[in-house]
């Protein structure tokens, strides 16, 4: 499931009202049209679980004399819920938390009167009360907890809770010391703000860096990603809202295990001392905003030592996504290169036609052999062309060499905790992270200098 998606839930409840959850129908047409084709298997979980009265349930035990313990309620929904719709519990419970996030976010929670069918909207409740709001310049920061599912089934239930609710208590304690304010935790996320730039990238370093030595000293398996964005907030009550805290969520979202990213609006709120602690990472289209927005990765690391990351100019990032060709043939031209991939490229009915912007080569050296192989990096667009690209030609042929197909990601070695090449999916092809290290193993060359490529006459890119 996607965190992100539970703003759409809360921006539905908070613009039509808390009783479109009594009209499943209303409240699914008003959820595709925010998310335009987007995340279809969450909006189908709040709609059967508005269904089933799930949200009218969580409010009617909030304001109940002698509420039902959360953790209760939970269990007991989301049997209902796996009974009643089969359900299964990992996607059951985050229905259920994301529905305590959305009305949370409405204000009206705690409301006893929301129950009152003499109430025929949330806006006629919101009207009843005085809620002061004022607008705000602060950074609006999002961690997130990676890996918390596969954590459960490998686990179990009890364990998996203890090392959750000791990591989001590790990063909790990193925000009060940079004047910064807890605004909620939200399953395995908090979302919290900062007054300044400076104060927000010091305590999402200390996240990081918190997070890292709880991981060395008790064991614990997890890690975190970070997004963060600065601009102006709704402030009420005690809770933000508003654009910026809609592209910090994004930005988080884009973010990768043990990353920090950023936006130019921080980087430029920045002291230069800071902003040569931060890299452009790539020109981007977030949901729901037409202008592209530029990215930047914060290098966290307390090793003073930490080797800067190439620009990304060098891998013409923009608005494209990387793939690599791994292994490929010394002797493979350009035109080998534009064949293999033009089949996949081409779009159907029902999907989009990709493009390469740059093809670029990227000379590795073995050690200890000194060996050196070849890899070609891609640079595509759309998205979902380098998909296609990744599931169809992964482990096909190229100038008669059977090759890898991978999504390719740039990191920094200290950023990598295994100082290897890693692998996930993507979606079933593998990731492949280039981890560059003092051992200068790496250069980046064009493809028409691949054929007679010296490793001691080429300087590194």
């Amino acid at each position: 499931m996607n965190n992100n998606a539970r703003y759409l839930l809360r921006n539905a409840l908070h613009e039509h009202g808390i009783d479109i959850i009594h009209e499943p129908v209303r409240l699914q047409a008003v959820l595709n049209n925010y998310a335009q084709d987007q995340f279809k298997t969450e909006i189908y979980l709040w709609v059967l679980s508005a269904t089933d009265n799930i949200p009218d349930t969580l409010l009617k035990n909030n304001s109940a004399p002698f509420p039902i313990p959360f953790i209760t309620l939970t269990a007991k929904l989301s049997a209902q819920l796996h009974e009643n719709f089969r359900i299964d519990k990992e996607s059951a419970m985050w229905t259920i938390d994301s529905w305590m996030f959305a009305l949370n976010l409405t204000v009206v929670l705690s409301l006893v009167p929301i129950i009152d069918r003499n109430f025929k909207s949330g806006r006629e409740v919101k009207s009843l009360i005085s809620v002061e709001q004022t607008t705000e310049k602060l950074v609006v920061l999002f961690a997130d907890i990676c890996g918390r599912t596969s954590l459960y089934d490998n686990i179990g239930d009890d364990l998996a809770r203890h090392f959750t609710a000791n990591c989001i208590k590790t990063m909790s304690s990193q925000i009060a010391p940079y004047k910064g304010t807890l605004i909620k935790t939200i399953g395995d996320e908090i979302m919290c703000t900062f007054p300044d730039a400076k104060a927000a990238l010091n305590a999402a370093c200390a996240m990081q860096n918190a997070v890292k030595n709880s991981r060395e000293d008790s064991k614990q398996p997890l890690s975190i990603r970070i997004g963060f964005h600065y601009g102006v907030v709704i402030c009420e009550a005690d809770d933000v809202f508003g654009d910026t805290v809609n592209v910090a969520a994004r930005v988080a979202g884009i973010a990768k295990t043990d990353q920090i990213m950023t936006t130019a609006a921080t980087f430029a709120a920045l002291p230069a001392t800071l902003q040569n602690q931060t890299r452009p990472f790539k020109s981007t289209n977030l949901k729901g905003k037409q202008d592209q927005c530029e990215i930047y990765w914060v290098l966290w690391q307390e090793n003073n030592e930490v080797q800067p990351l190439p620009p990304t100019s060098h891998y013409d990032t923009h608005s494209s996504t990387q793939v690599i060709l791994k292994y490929i043939p010394k002797n493979t031209t350009y035109k080998q290169i534009l064949q293999f991939i033009k089949p996949a490229l081409k779009g159907g009915i029902f999907s989009k036609p990709g493009k390469i912007d740059r093809i670029s080569v990227l000379a590795q050296k073995k050690e200890p052999s000194n060996a050196t192989e070849f890899h070609a990096i891609l640079s595509i667009q759309p998205d979902e062309a380098a998909k296609r690209i990744i599931n169809k030609l992964h482990r096909k042929q190229l100038n008669g060499h059977y090759i890898a197909v991978a999504e390719y990601i740039e990191r920094s070695i200290h950023n990598n905790r295994s100082n290897t090449y890693t692998k996930g999916t993507y979606p079933e092809g593998n990731h492949f992270i280039e981890c560059r290290d003092t051992t200068k193993r790496f250069r980046l060359i064009t493809i028409e200098q691949l054929k007679n490529f010296n490793w001691t006459e080429n300087t590194e890119a």
